[in-house]
């Protein structure tokens, strides 16, 4: 109904804003067009103020923020991410959502989390772990290969399919840089537990002692050794 009411009331609004941005065709029109009436429709369900209060009251509680504002776990992890106005900034977060099959159908906030833009991500990240265990809330400290500390929340999401298919899994996570962690309460607890190790994609860790690794890294040369065995099915030297 709120992106109905985007395009009823504000559709001059939302005409000038596309020939703003000075897209290259029709189709990315429209696709901007839907992406700014959804984006109107989320401020609608959970308005800025209001919602950057009630997060940091709640130490960002996205159980609490689902149950105060109504919405689903993607809809409020979607609009932490946008809480970035100046003067009232809420925590620099990022989102990204996967189906089944590791296909990136959201992504937000990649000046943050350095999302690979092709192959597989890690299965180390508990992101893939939620399409498992879809409905429960995982939460996971982890390390990036150049030692850049994370914190990750994440849940799986089902969603009806018509008759006759299997029901839609998608896996969406939250997360942000460790300094952030006291101010989030699912962060409790995590301090002094271990770390998980997580990389980009495997062409982009250098990781070695990976049992999860699937291809080697794209600037180190492989070392064959038939008569040893590794955790990785590669080992590989310097460029």
């Amino acid at each position: 109904m709120a992106v109905v009411l985007a395009s009823l009331e504000l559709g001059d609004t939302l005409d000038a804003l596309c020939d703003s941005a000075n897209l290259p065709s029709d189709e990315a029109r429209r696709l901007y067009r839907i992406g700014l009436a959804n984006y109107f429709a989320g401020a609608i369900h959970m308005p800025y103020a209001e919602t950057l209060k009630v997060a940091e009251a709640t130490r960002y509680d996205v159980d609490r923020l689902q149950r105060r504002f109504e919405v689903s776990f993607e809809q409020i992890c979607h609009r932490l991410t946008t809480l970035q106005r100046p003067g009232a900034r809420g925590l620099p977060f990022f989102m990204i959502r996967v189906d089944q099959a590791g296909n990136v159908s959201k992504r937000f906030g990649g000046g943050i989390m350095p999302f690979a833009r092709s192959g597989g991500g890690c299965p180390k990240w508990n992101l893939y772990d939620a399409l498992g265990h879809p409905e429960r809330l995982l939460v996971q400290a982890f390390e990036l290969p150049d030692g850049k500390r994370n914190l990750s929340i994440a849940r799986g999401q089902v969603s009806a399919a018509p008759i006759g298919q299997r029901p839609v899994i998608h896996a969406i996570a939250l997360g942000c840089d460790w300094v952030h962690a006291e101010k989030i309460v699912h962060a409790d607890g995590l301090e002094g537990s271990r770390v998980q190790p997580v990389g980009i994609a495997c062409r982009l860790c250098e990781r070695e002692d990976c049992a999860q690794r699937a291809f080697p890294p794209l600037n180190r040369k492989l070392h064959m050794d038939l008569h040893q065995l590794r955790a990785s099915p590669y080992s590989f030297g310097e460029d």
